[in-house]
């Protein structure tokens, strides 16, 4: 039988979130597969993944790319018996920001650049990984503030939110390009499309 408080518990020790934070989604988690697990015909282990993920968009959780991968049929089960949907990005932004240990200006600059963007082309903004979306508007904001404040590496973003390189400078270049943005960030910082100076 699977102890899901532990297994939950684990997953979540390989994140950066706060001991509180991690205690809240746990307890969470645990509460919803303890309501869930006699109901659904989900196997354990794949039902603690589904209530970990669904748990973590309900708190906008920074760090749903550091857990375990939730199978897609399962996670929509869970996700029509709870009622929550997946975070989009502008949702996310605070917790992310937060976990990178940045000002709240940064939140304001970021929010600003996804609001934009989904107003521009929201089947883009809907489109793939919200955190990844989430960390590259971070990303970009922290470029058009280069005077007043050093921008956050990439290397950071990578080794917060396990987003890779490639995924960061693709969306980089749709944002940008979308939005106009090239112009607003300082040139020495600007990235190349042929060759990331990331």
């Amino acid at each position: 039988m699977l102890d899901v408080e532990n297994q939950i518990k684990k997953w979540l020790e390989g994140t950066n979130l706060s001991e509180e934070a991690k205690k809240t989604l746990q307890n969470e988690s645990v509460t919803r597969y303890n309501g869930l697990i006699k109901e659904l015909g989900i196997p354990p282990e794949e039902l603690a993944k589904d209530v970990l993920h669904v748990t973590c968009d309900e708190y906008s959780c920074a760090v749903i790319r550091k857990i375990p991968r939730a199978d897609i049929k399962y996670l929509a089960e869970v996700r029509r018996k709870t009622g929550i949907r997946p975070a989009e990005p502008i949702e996310k932004v605070d917790a992310m920001v937060k976990l990178l240990k940045r000002d709240v200006a940064l939140i304001k600059d970021a929010k600003e650049i996804l609001s934009h963007y989904k107003d521009t082309d929201t089947k883009a903004y809907f489109k793939g990984s919200p955190s990844v979306t989430a960390a590259t508007a971070i990303r970009i904001a922290s470029l058009m503030r280069y005077s007043d404040h050093k921008p956050v590496p990439v290397k950071e973003i990578i080794d917060n939110f396990n987003i890779t390189q490639v995924a960061i400078s693709s969306r980089y270049h749709e944002i940008a390009e979308s939005l106009n943005l090239y112009g607003l960030i300082p040139k020495d910082q600007r990235e190349s499309k042929r060759h990331s100076k990331w």
